[in-house]
């Protein structure tokens, strides 16, 4: 039988069918990044997300990969595509445990603070990831290597026509999640986006660090939010590895 948690987020997934996009950007966005959790989830008292920037592709290849469900056309057309991504999120890609990219400094910070090695990661967990931007685009030429663009590097035009067809969805996740704690690793960069989905969200001080560096994010007065940067770009110095990851959110925030 399935939660009622992820019933409540396939309805709401269900809901992105109905937003349509020009054929052209359609077929370049690939399939949005829908979550599902485990009963841990919902019976754990400490629950922790954890917020990415964009998913610049997630191992997307045309053929054997989420059941022939590519791209935002896919998910469009294909009447199961809810499920099928959702169940791949959940029991096949599971955090990254058998990615190429497993181990990624983003991967490295979710371990950490999930409390677990690669062999013992399980979906059925406390501790579960999405990203601020739920899509990638598709800038390959031809038969070339795959080429994914990051929202703020795209035209302000498509940005918005991307942004949009998403906004909202983050705070609608939260609100059936109901997480205890949020950590953004998105970086000040995307705090203009960030902004967006959340439009009452301040940025404030954590301790004595620099806003840019790590904030309070107030989202809701009965979740606890930080903003950092990207584990990508934390883990370019040791020192900012201990004094973020370890001291400060593994050691205090969570």
């Amino acid at each position: 039988m399935e939660l009622e948690t992820n019933n409540k987020l396939a309805s709401l997934y269900e809901s992105l069918r109905s937003k349509m996009l020009p054929c052209e950007i359609a077929k370049k966005l690939f399939a949005p990044l829908l979550m599902k959790v485990g009963d841990k989830w919902e019976t754990d008292q400490n629950k922790i997300l954890i917020v990415g920037q964009e998913p610049l592709g997630w191992e997307a290849k045309k053929e054997g990969i989420k059941e022939g469900i590519y791209d935002y056309s896919d998910f469009l057309e294909r009447p199961d595509s809810v499920k099928k991504l959702m169940d791949y999120y959940y029991e096949e890609f599971c955090f990254a445990k058998s990615s190429k990219n497993k181990s990624s400094p983003f991967w490295q910070a979710f371990r950490r603070i999930a409390g677990k090695g690669i062999q013992d990661l399980t979906a059925n967990s406390n501790v579960i990831w999405t990203n601020l931007v739920k899509s990638s685009y598709d800038v390959t030429q031809d038969d070339a290597k795959l080429k994914i663009k990051p929202v703020f590097k795209m035209s302000e035009k498509l940005r918005n026509e991307i942004l949009a067809i998403f906004k909202g969805l983050l705070a609608e996740e939260i609100k059936i999640l109901k997480p205890t704690k949020i950590i953004f690793f998105t970086g000040p960069y995307y705090d203009k986006i960030l902004k967006g989905e959340f439009p009452k969200a301040e940025f404030y001080p954590y301790k004595t660090w620099k806003v840019r560096e790590l904030a309070n994010v107030s989202i809701e007065e009965s979740i606890r939010a930080i903003r950092t940067y990207h584990p990508g770009y934390i883990r370019r110095s040791k020192q900012r590895w201990q004094t973020i990851i370890e001291d400060e959110i593994c050691n205090d925030f969570i």
